[in-house]
């Protein structure tokens, strides 16, 4: 069957079950019943409760509260009805109302916070966000996890990826500073789901890495990660499904005006980082049928660090000889980037709200790094700690950068409730575009060089030389190659989805059916214009366009033993000559080839359709259900004939694939009581390769060293998934839960590894993904979260929070026999959340820890490479002046952690990389 046809198909089925006579379903006749609505509101904080169980008594109906704390049951005969709520955080709360036939009652139930009525003076927002956050847990369709706006709004710098961190059995890649890259339950970025308001994100890079530090978490409602899926949600989410909710002008109490200005001071280039904000939202109308939210922040981030990479020669023993060591200076000056939320709802009726929201970023980055390379050429004496080497050289170079990412999306939605039905749709345009304003990266050479290295402390080998080179003499410096190899390119997405949901009043318990279709559509493409590779052969000399460069405190961690060279290419002398006098520049033959092999794009279309149903008898409710989702995938790109270094011939290839997969599942939840819940699953999930993946060619990265290839014949994989769960929710505000996973893959992705040792890659890490023939993951999961309010006196204020995940998995990798685990699949991960709060004082420590994972695979296990095990320390605390005034520091890597990979074993480090502590403070008035 065709895609369209598969389309229309989904269209009929959601058109059959809203068809007319589907509505005899309803046993009550229009004007025989009545409805009964009401808010649910915190009293002690004058906030709405979002996510409360609302329930009808003798009635055998329950309810969930929206973001508005506003419930609603329709359909009752008349008659007089108690309803009763007792969210986490709060007290019990009752209210009684008659329901006449025809007629709209309404109710308001005021709760009392246990624990702000104890301290009344203290910081409440702590409270609420841990409150909404455990009320969402508690009364979802799945297993799912929450973090409170509270705790997003604590991130440095705007970055989710923090906050993220504090998820059981979530831990996300470091990227410069920022966590970027979500791994859920030990499954790579690439088997979950990325949302922003429910909508998938793209990338710049043409790929499934979604990556969640464009999005402001300051400005966002809360970050959810369900780990359980339902049909009516994303089917790729092998490993779960993080969905980032923004804010919104009617979840809000009152009007809100608030200015916020910061700095963060940064250990490691010794600077201050700024930042500023400003935040609006407010309802309008007689009746607050309209509200509007707005939120910018815009900050300045010139943040550095130290790396240093190491690659290795490797022979058929297992001796490890270095074959090149870089050590990376990263200078970043200028940079900035700006944020903005913002959305108008407007409430065309009771039953029917419309609401437009948009996010946009920009990140603009000025980038001129420092690198030396330490080639040492032909070795010999070769030990596990030393060698002496011959003819070999020093390499220097300026990464000059500017590139600039712009993120944006807009939606409509419309959310209908028109009992017994509930409709909401959705419609969006999403794109992302990195482009570089300019770039150039200019190479120097001593070459002739003997050295001995020292890797006895092999974090940092050391390098003597043995032949008399002077390296302080500029006269020795030769010219290398001056590239530009930074490639623009645009990703565009639409989505389109329609939902209907159906109360099925006629039968003597409660029930409900759901369906619904999505189609989602990327279009990347990634452009050359002026990219290429020079030579320079005007009249100046090497020391005529080179500057003496030292850094005193370039990587200090290494006492000494890291050292960069003392010379390297003048940056602006090399960009003012390259602009304004080009024909100093001799083009390389090898441009033509860089630029034929990264012109490139591809499409997707998705197109998804569900149907499942909810019945809830007793205690137990079942939500069964399945999904379709329909993959078409057109990739173009050129392949390359290049002989003796010229290029010959330029084929463009164009690579398709389309597959359906049928995706079943049921959760279930039994509530002992409305303290005690266990939650099951049994559910089919998919991932999809990375597009860019699939297009049969080359891509080299000179800022990681890395060369990928692409293979078009990855596949989909699937992968069937069981998860249970038990949670005990603590008065007055607590939660303890533990859960079993089992995840059986038909196939996985995974990156095979080498190290080049000889050419111009010399030292470069060569991958290509391919398809694992099959895996499994198991774990355990544990979370504890309480406030110790039986302690007496000022004791009563503190709190902690802990999580920790076990993780055994397995995979089948061509060629290998031996055991490996799963392709980024950390054995342990876990957190450590200890809290104070109580009147105008809020102090935090928060410790993550995560062990070592699997980072690529080669031919035997001295091949493959691991991303060592990383602890941090985070510290945060917040001082309430008064109702106006606040004030926040935070210290973010207090302990200096480093984030290290190794080679076959922790004893062959191939990456080291120090990022420093940072100190932020930040004060915020509301107006």
């Amino acid at each position: 069957m065709k895609p369209a046809h598969r389309f229309a198909s989904l269209l009929l089925s959601l058109g059959l079950l809203l068809a007319p006579g589907a509505s005899r379903l309803s046993a009550q006749t229009p004007g025989a019943t009545g409805t009964l609505q009401g808010v649910v509101l915190n009293s002690a904080t004058g906030h709405y409760v979002e996510g409360a169980e609302v329930v009808l008594e003798a009635a055998n109906r329950t309810e969930r509260t929206d973001s508005q704390g506003r419930f609603s049951f329709a359909g009752l005969p008349a008659g007089r009805y108690k309803v009763v709520a007792e969210p986490a955080g709060a007290s019990r709360a009752e209210a009684s109302a008659e329901v006449g036939a025809g007629r709209t009652s309404t109710v308001m139930l005021r709760l009392e916070s246990e624990i702000v009525a104890m301290q009344p003076l203290m910081v409440t927002g702590q409270v609420e966000g841990q409150a909404q956050s455990l009320n969402i847990q508690k009364t979802s369709e799945n297993i799912r996890n929450v973090v409170s706006g509270d705790a997003l709004a604590n991130s440095r710098l705007g970055e989710v990826g923090e906050a993220l961190m504090g998820i059981p059995g979530v831990y996300l890649e470091i990227s410069t500073h920022q966590p970027v890259r979500a791994v859920v339950r030990g499954m790579s970025w690439e088997f979950n789901s990325v949302a922003v308001d429910g909508i998938q994100i793209g990338t710049w890079q043409g790929t499934r890495e979604a990556q969640v530090n464009s999005y402001p978490a300051e400005n966002l409602a809360r970050a959810e990660v369900t780990k359980s899926v339902t049909p009516d949600q994303e089917g790729s989410s092998i490993g779960g499904t993080i969905n980032l909710v923004s804010k919104r002008a009617f979840d809000l109490p009152a009007r809100v005006m608030r200015l916020s200005a910061g700095a963060t001071f940064n250990h490691q280039l010794r600077n201050w980082d700024k930042s500023v904000g400003f935040e609006y939202g407010n309802r309008f109308g007689a009746d607050k049928r309209i509200g509007v939210f707005s939120a910018v922040n815009l900050y300045r981030s010139d943040r550095g660090y130290h790396d240093e990479s190491i690659s290795y020669a490797v022979d058929a023993a297992d001796n490890f000889g270095i074959s090149v060591v870089t050590l990376l200076d990263r200078i970043e000056k200028g940079s900035w980037r700006l944020k903005y939320t913002g959305s108008v709802d407007f409430k065309v009726s009771d039953a029917t709200v419309l609401s437009l929201r948009a996010i946009f970023s920009d990140d603009r980055r000025h980038l001129s790094d420092y690198r030396t390379f330490y080639r040492p050429g032909t070795r010999t004496n070769v030990t596990p700690n030393s060698a002496t080497t011959t003819n070999g050289r020093i390499d220097t170079d300026r990464q000059f950068r500017e590139p600039e990412t712009i993120n944006g999306q807009v939606s409509l939605n419309l959310e209908h409730n028109l009992d017994p039905w509930k409709f909401d749709g959705t419609v969006a345009v999403n794109r992302i575009t990195n482009t570089y304003s300019d770039q150039l990266v200019p190479v120097m050479s001593i070459t002739g060089i003997n050295m001995n290295y020292d890797r006895s402390a092999r974090d940092f080998p050391t390098f003597t030389i043995t032949n008399g080179r002077d390296l302080s003499n500029p006269a020795l410096l030769t010219f290398g190659n001056n590239t530009r190899n930074n490639y623009d390119s645009r990703d565009l997405g639409y989505h389109a989805e329609l939902n209907a949901k159906r109360r099925l009043a006629s039968l003597p318990f409660k029930a409900s059916l759901k369906t619904g279709f999505r189609w989602k559509y990327h279009n990347w493409k990634q452009g050359t214009d002026t990219q290429g590779v020079w030579t320079y052969t005007g009249p100046l000399r090497p020391a005529d366009l080179a500057l003496r460069y030292a850094n005193a405190r370039f990587m200090r961690e290494a006492d000494g033993r890291a050292q960069l060279a003392l010379w390297f290419p003048d940056i602006e002398k090399y960009r003012d000559a390259f602009h304004h006098r080009p024909n100093e520049f001799t083009r390389s033959a090898s441009s033509d080839s860089m630029l034929a092999q990264n012109k490139k794009r591809w499409a997707e279309d998705i197109y998804a359709g569900y149907f499942m149903g909810t019945a809830t008898v007793g205690g137990l409710t079942v939500i069964p259900g399945v999904r379709f989702e329909q993959t078409e995938f057109v990739g173009k790109a050129n392949q390359l004939d290049t002989r003796s270094g010229t290029l010959q011939r330029v084929t463009p290839t164009r690579t398709t694939s389309s597959y359906g997969n049928l995706l079943p599942g049921v959760n279930a939840i039994y509530e002992f009581n409305r303290s005690f819940l266990l939650r099951g699953a049994v559910t089919k999930t998919l991932a999809r390769p990375n597009q860019q993946s699939l297009l049969p060619v080359r891509t080299v990265d000179d800022v990681a060293r890395t060369i990928t290839d692409g293979n078009p014949n990855l596949d989909v994989t699937e992968s069937v998934n069981y998860d249970f769960n038990a949670s005990y929710f603590l008065k007055p505000l607590g939660v303890v839960s533990a859960g079993v996973f089992q995840k059986e893959l038909t196939g996985f992705y995974f990156n095979r590894g080498q190290t080049i040792t000889s050419g111009d890659f010399t030292g470069y890490q060569l991958t290509r993904p391919e398809m694992g023939q099959g895996g499994r993951t198991k774990g355990l999961e544990v979370d504890v979260q309480k406030r110790l309010t039986f302690l007496p006196g000022w004791l009563s204020g503190f709190g902690i929070g802990a999580n920790h995940t076990w993780i055994d998995s397995s995979g089948v990798y061509p060629g290998r026999t031996d055991a490996l685990p799963l392709f980024r699949a950390a054995k342990r991960s876990g957190n450590l959340n200890l809290f104070y709060a109580r009147g105008p004082i809020d102090i935090r420590a928060f410790v993550n820890r995560r062990s070592p994972y699997l980072g690529s695979v080669g031919t035997r296990r001295a091949l493959d490479t691991y991303q060592d095990e990383r602890t941090t320390l985070n510290l945060f605390a917040k001082y309430r002046l008064n109702d106006r005034w606040e004030l926040n520091l935070d210290i973010n890597n207090a302990t200096d952690a480093v984030s290290r990979t190794y080679q076959g074993n922790p004893s062959n480090p191939t990456g080291v990389r120090y990022f420093d502590w940072a100190a932020n403070f930040r004060m915020g008035i509301n107006l």
